[in-house]
């Protein structure tokens, strides 16, 4: 008789709660307290670990998650409600709608169409913060996405391992 092979308890429920931890742990980088000074050197984790997930699982990171995850950066921010979780659905609605294309490009390539996507939401969110007249915080609002897209290759590699060591499907 065979010894059964019992599943990874987290591939019972096809590693949801991997990537809800992932997230969590997003949304916890996002309002990390540091220094003015390093402020711009903090990237949008939420944004970057959410864009991964609707890349790599498309049908487990939808446009619902997104304006969720959005409310939920607008709240901590304190910015207006449904800013951040609009810039999040329209960010979603691009990498699930090119998905299978992102998935196969090479890494520079990859880390320049985030990069644009990450230039577009902070395009929208000056449009939007420009609407009802709050100062931009100056250069450090446009540095962001650069400093963002540098840690795209390390962020890539850690969670596809993540994803793979815990059968995330």
């Amino acid at each position: 008789m065979q010894p059964t092979k019992r599943p990874h308890p987290v591939s019972n429920n096809r590693g949801g709660l991997v990537i809800v931890l992932t997230l969590a742990l997003g949304l916890a980088l996002r309002i990390l307290p540091l220094p003015d000074t390093l402020q711009l050197l903090n990237p949008d984790w939420l944004l970057l670990i959410f864009i991964y997930w609707c890349i790599t699982l498309p049908d487990r990171a939808g446009i619902g998650t997104a304006w969720f995850l959005g409310l939920l950066a607008d709240v901590i921010s304190g910015q207006l409600l449904g800013q951040q979780a609009f810039i999040y659905c329209l960010i979603a609605y691009i990498c699930l709608r090119f998905h299978q294309r992102l998935r196969l490009f090479p890494m520079p390539q990859q880390m320049v169409i985030i990069l644009l996507l990450l230039f577009l939401g902070k395009t929208v969110n000056f449009w939007v913060i420009s609407l009802y007249s709050q100062p931009i915080e100056g250069i450090q609002f446009w540095i962001t996405p650069f400093v963002a897209i540098l840690f795209w290759p390390v962020l890539y590699l850690l969670l596809r391992q993540l994803r793979r060591a815990y059968h995330v499907q």
